[in-house]
Order: C-alpha cells, then structure tokens, then sequence
C-alpha cells in the first residue's frame, strides 16, 4: 500500500484529464479575397483626329482636336464610373 501512495495523485490526475471535454470556440478571421471585377466594358471612341488626311486645313485640325477633347473627357468620365463599380 506505501507503494502505491505515490502512484494514487497521479491516477487521479490522469483520470480528471480524460473526463473534461475541450472546449472548442470558433474563431473569425478576416481575410480579403479576390473578386473579379464584373464592370461592363468601355467601348474606345473613334478618335476625330484619326480620321483627318493629311492635307486637311488648320481650321479642321482645330474642330477635330477640339471634338477629341469633348470626347475624350466622356470616354475618361465612363473608364472611371468602370473603375468605381470594381471596388
């Protein structure tokens, strides 16, 4: 029995750990994902200058650059408002 004395705090301890259970907690992570980008896609204007030969006068080349401006200012407005639905 004097043997055994020693042994008996031990069993016990081994005995208490078998009979609690783990506690099991979930745990929330944030993790960012890729998403693909599901904006419709932006037509490319035809660019007025494009068209001009290459003897077109001065006052021609202005109109054109001038509507290339106006153009380009809504193609931009349109890239942007793409870009925007993405994020």
């Amino acid at each position: 029995m004097k043997r055994l004395l020693p042994i008996f705090p031990v069993l016990l301890m081994a005995l208490a750990g078998c009979a609690a259970k783990p506690v099991y907690r979930p745990v929330t992570i944030d993790v960012p994902v890729p998403v693909p980008c599901r904006a419709p896609e932006v037509a490319r204007p035809a660019w007025p200058t494009q068209s001009l030969s290459a003897g077109s006068g001065l006052l021609d080349q202005v109109r054109a650059l001038l509507a290339e401006n106006e153009l380009r200012q809504g193609y931009e407005a349109r890239l942007e408002a793409a870009l925007q639905a993405c994020r």
